[in-house]
Protein backbone atom coordinates (compact mmCIF):
# COMPACT_ATOMS: atom_id res chain seq x y z
CA UNK A 1 0.00 0.00 0.00
CA UNK A 2 1.63 3.88 -0.82
CA UNK A 3 1.38 6.05 1.60
CA UNK A 4 1.04 9.41 0.68
CA UNK A 5 4.38 11.82 1.65
CA UNK A 6 3.92 15.00 2.60
CA UNK A 7 6.64 17.92 3.28
CA UNK A 8 6.06 19.81 6.55
CA UNK A 9 3.59 22.74 4.93
CA UNK A 10 0.29 23.55 6.37
CA UNK A 11 -3.06 23.87 4.48
CA UNK A 12 -5.42 25.89 7.41
CA UNK A 13 -8.42 28.00 7.60
CA UNK A 14 -8.13 31.52 9.18
CA UNK A 15 -10.84 33.69 9.74
CA UNK A 16 -10.68 37.71 9.59
CA UNK A 17 -13.17 39.08 11.69
CA UNK A 18 -13.65 43.42 11.63
CA UNK A 19 -13.95 44.79 14.75
CA UNK A 20 -17.60 45.76 16.97
CA UNK A 21 -18.32 47.88 19.48
CA UNK A 22 -20.06 45.48 21.15
CA UNK A 23 -17.52 43.07 21.02
CA UNK A 24 -16.15 41.29 24.34
CA UNK A 25 -13.04 39.20 25.67
CA UNK A 26 -13.05 35.95 23.49
CA UNK A 27 -13.99 32.37 25.63
CA UNK A 28 -11.11 30.27 25.17
CA UNK A 29 -11.55 26.40 26.48
CA UNK A 30 -9.75 23.31 25.96
CA UNK A 31 -12.19 20.63 24.45
CA UNK A 32 -12.55 17.87 22.05
CA UNK A 33 -8.82 17.64 22.10
CA UNK A 34 -8.76 21.20 20.34
CA UNK A 35 -8.46 25.12 21.68
CA UNK A 36 -12.24 26.29 21.20
CA UNK A 37 -12.54 30.21 21.40
CA UNK A 38 -15.58 31.97 21.01
CA UNK A 39 -16.41 35.76 20.80
CA UNK A 40 -19.71 37.07 20.97
CA UNK A 41 -20.81 40.12 19.89
CA UNK A 42 -23.04 41.07 23.00
CA UNK A 43 -23.49 43.08 26.04
CA UNK A 44 -23.53 40.85 28.86
CA UNK A 45 -21.33 37.79 28.41
CA UNK A 46 -20.81 36.52 31.33
CA UNK A 47 -23.72 34.32 31.72
CA UNK A 48 -23.83 33.53 28.11
CA UNK A 49 -20.09 32.25 28.75
CA UNK A 50 -21.01 30.04 31.45
CA UNK A 51 -23.43 28.31 29.01
CA UNK A 52 -20.99 27.86 26.35
CA UNK A 53 -18.61 26.15 28.61
CA UNK A 54 -20.80 23.68 29.75
CA UNK A 55 -22.14 23.04 26.72
CA UNK A 56 -18.13 22.13 25.78
CA UNK A 57 -17.52 20.00 28.86
CA UNK A 58 -20.58 17.99 28.70
CA UNK A 59 -19.78 17.35 25.05
CA UNK A 60 -16.55 16.46 25.73
CA UNK A 61 -17.76 14.02 28.48
CA UNK A 62 -20.26 12.13 26.03
CA UNK A 63 -17.35 11.98 22.66
CA UNK A 64 -14.15 12.27 24.04
CA UNK A 65 -12.05 9.07 23.11
CA UNK A 66 -9.54 10.34 25.81
CA UNK A 67 -11.88 10.39 28.65
CA UNK A 68 -12.27 6.81 30.51
CA UNK A 69 -15.53 7.99 31.72
CA UNK A 70 -16.66 9.47 28.56
CA UNK A 71 -19.85 7.96 27.07
CA UNK A 72 -18.26 6.77 24.33
CA UNK A 73 -15.33 5.24 26.02
CA UNK A 74 -18.26 3.36 28.27
CA UNK A 75 -19.87 1.83 24.84
CA UNK A 76 -16.77 1.38 23.28
CA UNK A 77 -15.31 -0.73 26.94
CA UNK A 78 -18.85 -2.60 26.45
CA UNK A 79 -18.28 -4.04 22.91
CA UNK A 80 -19.09 -7.84 22.57
CA UNK A 81 -20.81 -7.70 25.63
CA UNK A 82 -23.86 -5.49 25.88
CA UNK A 83 -25.83 -2.97 24.73
CA UNK A 84 -25.72 0.80 26.40
CA UNK A 85 -28.42 3.01 27.26
CA UNK A 86 -27.23 6.84 25.94
CA UNK A 87 -28.10 10.07 25.71
CA UNK A 88 -30.31 11.28 22.85
CA UNK A 89 -27.50 13.88 21.77
CA UNK A 90 -24.55 10.40 21.43
CA UNK A 91 -27.70 8.48 19.75
CA UNK A 92 -28.82 11.16 17.10
CA UNK A 93 -24.71 11.73 16.40
CA UNK A 94 -24.02 8.18 15.91
CA UNK A 95 -27.52 7.49 13.64
CA UNK A 96 -25.62 10.31 11.28
CA UNK A 97 -22.35 8.56 11.25
CA UNK A 98 -23.57 5.90 10.17
CA UNK A 99 -26.15 7.34 7.45
CA UNK A 100 -23.01 8.73 6.16
CA UNK A 101 -20.58 5.53 6.32
CA UNK A 102 -24.09 3.97 4.66
CA UNK A 103 -23.31 7.21 1.46
CA UNK A 104 -20.26 6.91 1.70
CA UNK A 105 -19.78 3.09 1.33
CA UNK A 106 -17.70 2.86 4.41
CA UNK A 107 -15.28 5.29 3.45
CA UNK A 108 -16.55 7.40 6.39
CA UNK A 109 -16.86 4.79 9.36
CA UNK A 110 -17.67 5.47 12.94
CA UNK A 111 -16.21 2.23 14.03
CA UNK A 112 -12.48 3.50 12.68
CA UNK A 113 -11.58 3.45 16.86
CA UNK A 114 -9.01 0.35 16.42
CA UNK A 115 -7.49 1.66 13.32
CA UNK A 116 -7.02 5.39 14.95
CA UNK A 117 -5.74 3.70 17.95
CA UNK A 118 -3.41 1.65 15.92
CA UNK A 119 -1.88 4.56 14.10
CA UNK A 120 -2.17 6.71 16.70
CA UNK A 121 -1.03 10.06 14.43
CA UNK A 122 0.31 12.86 16.77
CA UNK A 123 1.31 10.93 19.45
CA UNK A 124 4.93 10.86 20.51
CA UNK A 125 4.68 7.04 20.64
CA UNK A 126 4.14 7.01 16.84
CA UNK A 127 4.82 4.25 14.72
CA UNK A 128 4.35 2.50 11.21
CA UNK A 129 2.07 -0.59 12.22
CA UNK A 130 2.67 -3.73 10.13
CA UNK A 131 0.33 -4.75 7.42
CA UNK A 132 -0.26 -7.57 9.79
CA UNK A 133 -1.81 -5.22 12.55
CA UNK A 134 -3.48 -3.16 9.87
CA UNK A 135 -5.35 -6.54 8.29
CA UNK A 136 -6.43 -7.41 12.35
CA UNK A 137 -7.30 -3.90 13.01
CA UNK A 138 -9.74 -3.76 9.96
CA UNK A 139 -11.63 -7.07 10.82
CA UNK A 140 -13.20 -4.97 13.65
CA UNK A 141 -14.10 -1.85 11.32
CA UNK A 142 -17.74 -2.63 10.93
CA UNK A 143 -20.14 -0.18 10.18
CA UNK A 144 -22.83 -2.06 9.36
CA UNK A 145 -22.90 -4.20 12.64
CA UNK A 146 -23.16 -0.90 14.56
CA UNK A 147 -26.60 -1.77 16.14
CA UNK A 148 -28.68 1.25 16.99
CA UNK A 149 -31.98 0.66 18.70
CA UNK A 150 -33.92 4.35 18.24
CA UNK A 151 -36.80 2.66 20.29
CA UNK A 152 -34.98 1.94 23.80
CA UNK A 153 -31.67 4.73 23.09
CA UNK A 154 -29.67 2.10 23.23
CA UNK A 155 -26.11 0.98 21.30
CA UNK A 156 -24.02 -2.00 20.80
CA UNK A 157 -21.14 -3.32 19.41
CA UNK A 158 -21.41 -7.11 18.62
CA UNK A 159 -17.34 -7.95 18.46
CA UNK A 160 -15.01 -7.62 21.43
CA UNK A 161 -12.32 -4.59 20.42
CA UNK A 162 -14.73 -2.37 18.49
CA UNK A 163 -14.11 1.20 19.14
CA UNK A 164 -16.25 4.25 18.02
CA UNK A 165 -14.22 7.15 16.99
CA UNK A 166 -16.29 10.04 16.47
CA UNK A 167 -13.70 12.22 15.34
CA UNK A 168 -14.63 13.54 12.13
CA UNK A 169 -18.31 14.55 13.25
CA UNK A 170 -18.21 15.28 17.01
CA UNK A 171 -16.62 18.86 16.53
CA UNK A 172 -19.68 20.34 14.57
CA UNK A 173 -21.87 18.69 16.50
CA UNK A 174 -21.09 20.94 19.18
CA UNK A 175 -20.28 23.95 17.16
CA UNK A 176 -24.55 23.47 15.93
CA UNK A 177 -25.11 23.04 20.11
CA UNK A 178 -23.26 26.31 20.83
CA UNK A 179 -25.01 28.18 18.11
CA UNK A 180 -28.42 27.08 19.49
CA UNK A 181 -27.20 28.57 22.75
CA UNK A 182 -26.50 31.58 21.30
CA UNK A 183 -29.95 31.79 19.78
CA UNK A 184 -31.80 31.71 22.68
CA UNK A 185 -29.52 34.21 24.19
CA UNK A 186 -30.54 36.63 21.46
CA UNK A 187 -26.50 37.27 20.53
CA UNK A 188 -26.96 39.05 17.26
CA UNK A 189 -23.64 37.88 16.16
CA UNK A 190 -20.76 35.15 17.10
CA UNK A 191 -17.47 33.82 15.86
CA UNK A 192 -17.52 30.10 17.01
CA UNK A 193 -13.53 28.36 16.05
CA UNK A 194 -12.88 24.95 17.37
CA UNK A 195 -9.61 23.82 16.24
CA UNK A 196 -10.17 25.12 12.87
CA UNK A 197 -13.76 24.32 12.35
CA UNK A 198 -15.27 27.66 12.09
CA UNK A 199 -19.03 28.68 12.45
CA UNK A 200 -20.61 32.21 12.07
CA UNK A 201 -23.85 33.48 13.52
CA UNK A 202 -25.99 36.60 12.85
CA UNK A 203 -25.30 39.77 11.37
CA UNK A 204 -22.48 41.87 11.54
CA UNK A 205 -22.58 45.89 11.97
CA UNK A 206 -23.70 47.38 8.82
CA UNK A 207 -24.45 44.04 6.78
CA UNK A 208 -20.61 43.41 6.80
CA UNK A 209 -20.05 40.21 5.15
CA UNK A 210 -17.86 37.13 7.37
CA UNK A 211 -14.76 36.85 5.82
CA UNK A 212 -13.09 33.37 5.71
CA UNK A 213 -9.47 33.26 4.02
CA UNK A 214 -7.66 29.89 3.07
CA UNK A 215 -4.56 29.68 3.39
CA UNK A 216 -2.25 28.27 0.45
CA UNK A 217 -0.91 24.84 1.41
CA UNK A 218 2.28 25.38 -0.66
CA UNK A 219 3.38 28.68 1.20
CA UNK A 220 1.54 28.21 4.38
CA UNK A 221 3.13 31.40 6.00
CA UNK A 222 2.61 33.46 3.34
CA UNK A 223 -0.85 35.36 2.61
CA UNK A 224 -4.01 33.07 1.78
CA UNK A 225 -4.46 32.11 -1.20
CA UNK A 226 -8.40 33.13 -1.23
CA UNK A 227 -10.84 34.82 0.35
CA UNK A 228 -14.95 33.92 0.73
CA UNK A 229 -17.25 36.86 1.50
CA UNK A 230 -20.28 35.50 2.95
CA UNK A 231 -23.40 37.38 3.38
CA UNK A 232 -26.13 36.42 5.78
CA UNK A 233 -28.93 37.67 3.23
CA UNK A 234 -27.49 35.31 0.59
CA UNK A 235 -26.09 31.76 3.13
CA UNK A 236 -28.80 32.68 6.05
CA UNK A 237 -27.59 33.27 9.86
CA UNK A 238 -25.85 30.08 10.54
CA UNK A 239 -22.78 29.34 8.05
CA UNK A 240 -20.15 27.15 9.22
CA UNK A 241 -17.00 26.60 7.33
CA UNK A 242 -14.73 23.60 8.03
CA UNK A 243 -11.50 22.41 5.99
CA UNK A 244 -10.21 19.08 6.01
CA UNK A 245 -6.44 18.11 5.17
CA UNK A 246 -3.10 16.74 5.74
CA UNK A 247 -1.88 19.64 7.98
CA UNK A 248 -4.29 18.95 10.92
CA UNK A 249 -2.85 16.14 12.77
CA UNK A 250 -0.06 14.33 11.43
CA UNK A 251 3.74 12.22 12.39
CA UNK A 252 6.69 11.11 11.41
CA UNK A 253 9.43 8.92 11.28
CA UNK A 254 13.19 9.22 11.77
CA UNK A 255 13.10 9.64 7.78
CA UNK A 256 10.49 12.96 7.77
CA UNK A 257 7.99 10.55 6.07
CA UNK A 258 5.07 11.86 7.52
CA UNK A 259 1.51 10.09 7.75
CA UNK A 260 -1.58 12.24 8.62
CA UNK A 261 -4.56 11.15 10.43
CA UNK A 262 -7.33 10.72 8.13
CA UNK A 263 -8.12 7.62 7.67
CA UNK A 264 -9.31 5.57 5.00
CA UNK A 265 -11.46 2.74 6.97
CA UNK A 266 -11.50 0.75 3.74
CA UNK A 267 -8.04 0.24 3.31
CA UNK A 268 -6.53 0.77 6.96
CA UNK A 269 -4.03 3.78 6.01
CA UNK A 270 -3.97 7.08 6.10
CA UNK A 271 -5.58 8.15 2.97
CA UNK A 272 -3.77 9.10 -0.45
CA UNK A 273 -5.25 12.47 -0.96
CA UNK A 274 -6.88 13.52 -4.12
CA UNK A 275 -6.12 17.25 -2.78
CA UNK A 276 -4.34 19.41 -0.69
CA UNK A 277 -7.62 20.58 1.19
CA UNK A 278 -11.20 20.49 0.94
CA UNK A 279 -13.88 23.14 2.49
CA UNK A 280 -17.16 22.57 2.73
CA UNK A 281 -19.75 25.59 3.70
CA UNK A 282 -22.94 24.61 4.66
CA UNK A 283 -25.50 25.75 7.41
CA UNK A 284 -24.74 22.47 9.34
CA UNK A 285 -21.33 22.55 11.45
CA UNK A 286 -21.83 18.44 11.65
CA UNK A 287 -22.89 18.20 8.03
CA UNK A 288 -19.86 20.30 7.11
CA UNK A 289 -17.29 18.48 9.64
CA UNK A 290 -18.20 14.83 7.91
CA UNK A 291 -18.41 15.93 4.56
CA UNK A 292 -15.25 17.62 4.43
CA UNK A 293 -13.23 14.68 5.48
CA UNK A 294 -15.13 12.51 2.81
CA UNK A 295 -14.34 15.55 0.48
CA UNK A 296 -10.74 15.51 1.01
CA UNK A 297 -10.70 11.60 0.31
CA UNK A 298 -13.15 11.58 -2.53
CA UNK A 299 -11.41 14.67 -4.59
CA UNK A 300 -13.38 17.29 -6.34
CA UNK A 301 -14.05 14.67 -9.38
CA UNK A 302 -15.82 12.38 -7.29
CA UNK A 303 -17.31 14.78 -4.82
CA UNK A 304 -19.06 17.17 -6.94
CA UNK A 305 -20.70 14.26 -8.84
CA UNK A 306 -21.93 12.70 -5.28
CA UNK A 307 -25.01 12.75 -3.82
CA UNK A 308 -22.88 15.03 -1.13
CA UNK A 309 -22.37 18.05 -3.89
CA UNK A 310 -26.16 18.20 -3.04
CA UNK A 311 -25.83 19.01 0.38
CA UNK A 312 -22.76 21.70 0.40
CA UNK A 313 -20.50 24.61 -1.46
CA UNK A 314 -17.10 22.95 -1.51
CA UNK A 315 -14.06 24.19 -2.09
CA UNK A 316 -10.89 22.36 -3.38
CA UNK A 317 -6.63 22.71 -3.49
CA UNK A 318 -5.77 20.58 -6.45
CA UNK A 319 -2.98 18.65 -5.82
CA UNK A 320 -1.14 21.04 -8.45
CA UNK A 321 -2.42 24.27 -6.05
CA UNK A 322 -5.04 25.27 -8.26
CA UNK A 323 -8.76 25.42 -7.03
CA UNK A 324 -11.65 24.13 -7.67
CA UNK A 325 -14.91 25.09 -5.88
CA UNK A 326 -19.07 24.83 -6.68
CA UNK A 327 -21.10 27.04 -9.16
CA UNK A 328 -22.66 28.90 -6.42
CA UNK A 329 -19.11 30.03 -4.49
CA UNK A 330 -18.23 31.66 -8.08
CA UNK A 331 -19.13 35.40 -6.54
CA UNK A 332 -18.23 34.73 -3.14
CA UNK A 333 -14.45 33.13 -3.48
CA UNK A 334 -12.00 35.24 -4.76
CA UNK A 335 -7.92 35.42 -5.15
CA UNK A 336 -6.74 36.96 -1.82
CA UNK A 337 -3.78 38.51 -4.67
CA UNK A 338 -4.54 41.17 -7.08
CA UNK A 339 -0.94 40.51 -8.36
CA UNK A 340 -0.83 36.64 -8.48
CA UNK A 341 -4.45 35.41 -8.63
CA UNK A 342 -4.81 31.75 -8.67
CA UNK A 343 -6.76 29.77 -10.86
CA UNK A 344 -10.26 28.96 -10.00
CA UNK A 345 -12.33 26.71 -11.60
CA UNK A 346 -16.07 26.56 -10.79
CA UNK A 347 -18.07 23.23 -11.40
Amino acid sequence: MRLWVFSLTAVFLCLFASSCAQRQEALTVQALGTVCTINAYSDGTKDLYAQLSACLENVEKTFSTTREDSELNKVNSCAGRNAVSVSPQLFYVLKSAKEYAALSDGLFDPTVGPLVTLWNIGSVQFRVPSEEEIEKAKQLVLWQELELDEKMLTVFLPHEGMRLDLGAIAKGYAADCLTEILKANNVSAAVINLGGNVCVYGTKAQGQAWTVGIKNPLLPHKEPLLVARLFPEQWGSEISVVTSGAYERFSHTEDNMLYHHIINAQTGYPSDPACLSATIICSSSMDADALSTIAFMYGSERFLKSVFAQKCEAVFVELDGSVTATKKLSTTISSYSDTQPVRISFK
